[in-house]
């Protein structure tokens, strides 16, 4: 959930076509940092929002498909040649490298093609063995620091505590989204799926730049 001022929608032009994504804002904005040393993004940890979601496993994959294809067209296509340290500036410019490129869009392709090489090259038992081993650790991770958070964070501790019993499914979870990630990019990279949205009419979508 993004709030902005109005004077700084106005200054960088406001939501363009393609996406409704705030993530097109935040890349604008942060475009000028390196030239506006004062400027910066706050994170509130304490904000709650409400807001609709999907209900089905199914609804979340169909949702993901097309905001994992935005992130692409944001950062691999439309902005692309924005991603600079002069820009951005350069702590802004490595986080993006890291976060943005490498864990949202290289990542979920070195996870999708390296399960299909290890089942293609070795034993299934074995892979699979392997695969359990890395779900404990993912398992202990997750504990440790939904442990830490009710300890130290949490100020709603009485509904969050359910959720620990979530923790041995979520590794899955992970894993499957950044297959659809995966899936979602490439129907990005040759349909352009964010010509495929409701958030304006298709004859404006058809007239956007990318």
């Amino acid at each position: 959930m993004g709030f902005f001022r109005k004077k700084i929608l106005d200054l960088i032009g406001g939501w363009d076509t393609g996406t409704a994504e705030d993530l097109d804002i935040t890349t604008r904005i942060k475009q000028y940092f390196g030239r506006n040393k004062n400027w910066k993004i706050v994170f509130d940890p304490y904000v709650i929002g409400h807001t609709d979601v999907p209900e089905t496993f199914l609804g979340y994959f169909k949702q993901r498909l097309r905001w994992e294809g935005d992130l692409f067209y944001l950062i691999g296509r439309k902005y692309l040649d924005n991603i600079r340290p002069r820009l951005l500036n350069w702590a802004n410019y490595i986080s993006t490298i890291i976060i943005t490129y490498f864990m949202q869009i290289i990542l979920p392709f070195v996870i999708t093609f390296y399960t299909i090489y290890l089942f293609y090259t070795l034993p299934d038992a074995y892979v699979l063995a392997l695969y359990f081993m890395v779900y404990l650790f993912y398992v202990f991770v997750l504990f440790t620091y939904f442990l830490l958070y009710c300890l130290l964070v949490s100020d709603r501790l009485n509904e969050d505590i359910i959720y620990f019993l979530y923790i041995p499914l979520f590794p899955f979870f992970a894993f499957f989204s950044r297959i659809n990630a995966a899936l979602a990019i490439t129907h990005s990279v040759i349909n352009k799926s964010h010509l495929d949205s409701s958030m304006a009419p298709w004859w404006v979508l058809k007239k956007g730049k990318f």
